[in-house]
């Protein structure tokens, strides 16, 4: 949910690179929930090490947003809690939306500062002493709070009226003078920090009051994150429904794994079958199969080793060398396909061409390479991303190097 067609694209991108470095055959639940967490958190640091401490007071304080989160009716469901660090952050709670929001209500936004506390809260309590973890979580409940008060008209005591410009928080950066905003008396700004110290101070304590509810729960949690680093959303909810054993939810996950690898190897197997069954015709009864002139006959990617094949019409030819990159346009003489995420190296692609065909330019471009097969040129145009292919041409007019327009000769 929130994510625009483009983000999605990206999401699946980045889960498919993920399986393919793991030898995965299929994109698996666990991949995407990799992939989002990259996209959104940022990159995992396995590697750095951290004190025992560190790793404690992490792990409860990822318990302690965990816990309030679940239990406010108005907060969507924790799919993943992690101690390892991403990002900046050094751990996270995730818990994405389930639909869209084009509105917050005012309880809402209290119990998400409720949920923004707790990790602090859970500090407090365990640790008698606070750290500089909660910083960003402290500044998002004030800022919130803050919003409520002074934009939203959400205080009973100060009623449905705005305080302050539309730019109160950037008119410093923006060139604006510090008076810009100001359009209260200093009564009504002491009213107002009162009024924020009220949502904050009353959020805390609820916040205090779940964890200690639930404080079997916050041990056995932080324990199983110390172990473990990551517990999934469906652990989590097994664990506030119920009470399972860490060997219960170490069982969760082996289930999870075993029917992933599973599903790849019946996905293997499935494409071994199909090669085996690619390869039992004849050359003779293949040269019988039509091919339409001027259009792909086949266009596939081979999953396991990633290699894009074709078969186009006439003359056959070979890559010399490998290219790498996240489009690929394969072209001649007016017909291009797309692929996208693929390897090519001089085994991966059969290029077939109307022989003596010439091609002009689909994009601008620079001519990164041209080879001959057969008497005839082959010619490689990069533009950003994409590179373009144009085949068995009895002339060429570029060289090594050149710019080209799109639709000029090649």
């Amino acid at each position: 949910v929130g994510f625009t067609g483009a983000d999605l694209a990206n999401l699946l991108n980045e889960a498919a690179l993920l399986a393919a470095r793991k030898g995965k055959h299929l994109i698996g639940k666990n991949d995407i929930e990799e992939a989002t967490i990259k996209i959104i958190v940022g990159p995992q640091k396995k590697g750095k090490k951290r004190s025992e401490h560190d790793i404690k007071l992490t792990a409860y304080h990822e318990a302690g947003h965990a816990i309030c989160t679940r239990l406010l009716p108005t907060q969507d469901p924790v799919t993943q809690i992690s101690i390892i660090q991403s990002g900046r952050a050094g751990g996270y709670t995730l818990s994405p939306p389930v639909e869209d929001k084009s509105y917050m209500s005012k309880l809402g936004m209290e119990e998400e500062i409720v949920s923004l506390l707790g990790g602090r809260v859970a500090e407090a309590i365990i640790f008698g002493d606070i750290s500089t973890g909660a910083s960003n979580d402290i500044q998002r409940a004030t800022n919130m709070a803050r919003s409520m008060v002074t934009k939203y008209g959400m205080s009973d005591k100060l009623g449905p009226i705005v305080y302050g410009s539309e730019h109160s928080s950037d008119e410093v950066f923006l060139g604006r003078d510090f008076n810009s905003s100001r359009n209260y008396s200093e009564k009504t700004a002491n009213e107002i920090d009162e009024e924020i110290r009220s949502i904050v101070d009353t959020a805390y304590r609820h916040a205090e009051q779940l964890l200690r509810d639930n404080i079997d729960k916050l041990h056995f949690i932080s324990e199983y994150l110390q172990k473990n680093e990551v517990m999934d959303g469906a652990q989590f909810a097994a664990v506030m429904d119920g009470n399972p054993t860490m060997e219960d939810l170490d069982a969760m996950v082996a289930e999870k794994r075993r029917i992933s690898e599973e599903e790849n190897r019946a996905r293997a197997k499935a494409e071994e079958e199909a090669r085996k069954a690619g390869k039992k015709p004849s050359e003779k009864s293949a040269g019988k199969q039509p091919v339409q002139k001027g259009t792909v006959d086949k266009f596939r990617m081979n999953s396991e080793d990633r290699q894009l094949s074709g078969t186009f019409e006439s003359n056959k030819g070979r890559l010399p060398m490998p290219i790498t990159g996240p489009y690929v346009i394969v072209g001649h003489y007016g017909q291009y396909a797309v692929t996208k995420n693929v390897r090519l190296d001089n085994k991966g692609i059969d290029i077939r061409g109307k022989e003596g065909a010439k091609a002009r330019a689909v994009f601008d471009g620079e001519v990164s390479a041209i080879f001959k097969y057969n008497g005839l040129s082959n010619v490689l145009v990069r533009h950003g991303n994409y590179i373009s292919v144009y085949c068995n041409l009895s002339s060429v007019s570029v060289a090594k190097g050149s710019k080209v327009k799109a639709r000029e000769e090649i």
